[in-house]
Order: C-alpha cells, then sequence, then structure tokens
C-alpha cells in the first residue's frame, strides 16, 4: 500500500498489512510526502506465521524530535494542514512515536537531503525488540546532498538486537548499540549488525553489537524462617534470598564501515560465545 502526494501528505489513521494467521507475509506500506509529510497514524504488517513487512516514511527532510512532542504536533490544533506549514519541506517526528512502532516491522527512513536526531535528553533512542531491520537513508536521490547528524554526541541508537544500516554522504554519530537486552531477548541472544556507508566522512562513537548478555534479577527476596517464626529475639527469623544472575553466551553482530574518505571511530565490542 502506498500514501503519496507530490505537495504534503497527512497521515493520522490505521494501515494493516498483515500475514494470515495459517501463513503468508506482511506487506509493504509507504507513507511520503514530496514537500511535507506528518505522520501520526499507526501501521500494522506483523505476519503470525511468515516475515513482518515494511514501513517506508519518504520525505526530503526528517528530523527526529527530543520526547514524546514532535515540533509539528501544534499544526493540527486548527484540524487543518496546509502546503508550507510543516516547515519547508521536512517531516519532524518525535522520539517516541519511533519507540512506540512494533519491532517486527522493518523500518526505512529515507530523505531526499538530510536526517537529523536532536539532543536526547534521556540520551537514547530505544526501539523495540523484533525482527525488523532498521535502516536510515540520507540522501536517498544520490544527488551528492545529505547526510545523517546526531546533534547528542553521547546519545546512543539502541536497536535491541535488531539490525541497524545508515547511509548518506556524511555520517556523525553518537554511539550505537545492537546488542540484545532483557527486553524480548530470544536464546541463544543474537546481537543485530551494523552496516554504515558513506562517500565522505564517518565519526561515530562506540559501537557495541555483543552478543552475550547477563539476566541480574531485581532485588533478594525475602523468606520466613519456619524454626524461629513470630520470635523478635532471633534475627533468623527471617532469610535473605540472593537469587544469582545468569549469563547467556550469543552471537556478535558484524560491523561493516565503507567510506569513501575517512573514519574516526570509538570502541567497537562484537563478541559472542566466551
Amino acid at each position: 500500500m502506498i500514501v503519496w502526494a507530490d505537495d504534503t501528505t497527512q497521515f493520522l489513521g490505521e494501515i494493516s498489512a498483515t500475514g494470515g494467521e495459517a501463513g503468508g507475509n506482511g506487506g509493504f506500506v509507504e507513507v511520503s510526502g514530496k514537500q511535507n509529510l506528518i505522520f501520526r497514524g499507526e501501521v500494522d504488517t506483523h505476519a503470525a506465521q511468515g516475515r513482518a513487512g515494511t514501513l517506508l516514511l519518504d520525505p526530503e527532510n526528517i528530523i527526529i524530535a527530543d520526547g514524546s512532542g514532535a515540533a509539528n504536533d501544534g499544526e493540527l490544533v486548527d484540524g487543518n494542514i496546509l502546503s508550507g506549514e510543516a516547515g519547508t519541506s521536512t517531516f519532524t517526528i518525535s522520539e517516541q512515536a519511533l519507540e512506540s512502532l512494533n519491532g517486527n516491522t522493518a523500518l526505512i527512513l529515507e530523505a531526499s537531503n538530510d536526517i537529523i536526531v536532536r539532543d536526547l535528553s534521556d540520551n537514547e533512542l530505544r526501539f523495540s525488540p523484533g525482527s525488523g531491520n532498521i535502516t536510515f537513508t540520507a540522501d536517498a536521490d544520490m544527488s551528492g546532498a545529505g547526510s545523517f547528524l546526531m546533534e547528542g554526541t553521547n546519545d546512543t541508537l539502541f536497536t535491541n538486537a535488531r539490525s541497524l544500516n545508515i547511509s548518506g554522504v556524511n555520517l556523525r554519530l553518537g554511539n550505537l548499540k545492537t546488542a540484545p537486552s532483557i527486553e524480548g531477548f530470544s536464546l541463544p541472544p543474537r546481537a543485530g549488525a551494523v552496516n554504515l556507508q558513506a562517500s565522505g566522512m564517518v565519526t561515530v562513537g562506540t559501537i557495541n553489537t555483543q552478543g552475550n548478555i547477563e539476566v541480574v534479577p531485581e532485588s533478594p527476596g525475602i523468606t520466613e524462617n519456619p524454626e524461629f517464626s513470630g520470635n523478635p529475639e532471633f534475627s533468623e527469623g527471617f532469610e535473605s534470598q540472593f537469587p544469582e544472575s545468569e549469563a547467556f553466551n550469543g552471537f556478535g553482530g558484524t560491523v561493516t564501515i565503507a567510506v569513501d574518505e575517512s573514519i574516526t571511530t570509538g570502541s567497537i565490542t562484537t563478541n559472542g560465545f566466551s
């Protein structure tokens, strides 16, 4: 399914392109506006027995705003989205909107010019776990003008074990983490791959595609010793139980950086089984 306009696309509804209960894959959904794109809806491309589908957002510029409110939300107050209201050829989506998308949908954000992640107050853009790859493509029209930029150099793109692909003329990145977390991990743990491609320069902080994971109990339990139950004179009346943490070895993700000019990077951690 494709929703497209030469000027402004305003999407506030729901699109379902799911696989069947007995079989079939999720579908392809594109929501694009050549000049402006306002995306406030929900897209479901999951497949119970097959591969999840793909969501493509494709405006001229993309800004990922901090927190739960995107800069263009106020344009909905008057009930109209008019050409030019949202800013010249720019699509702004909030951090929370991206984080709430279903993790089994392959997410593709393409911009013919720039993709910019604003400085994040919580220092992390944390995607939901799932099987869908995450792809950011700046300079999608190959005009030689378009970069991927993270304003917060200490911020982290955390994919929850999903693979991450970023391309553009220049990439200025904070930290990248595709390692699995306790949230939604499977056995054995598998980290997502990281693929960076630029015709100019790449600057990136740390890259973590470590496949190992340690599950640490949140807090010790307290159990009553029946032998001394109800007697305040005995400190043995209660016993603390400290559950042991569990470590799971898994598969580290591959890291590929292809650059025409220069690469500046921090530490890269890709280990798996140990």
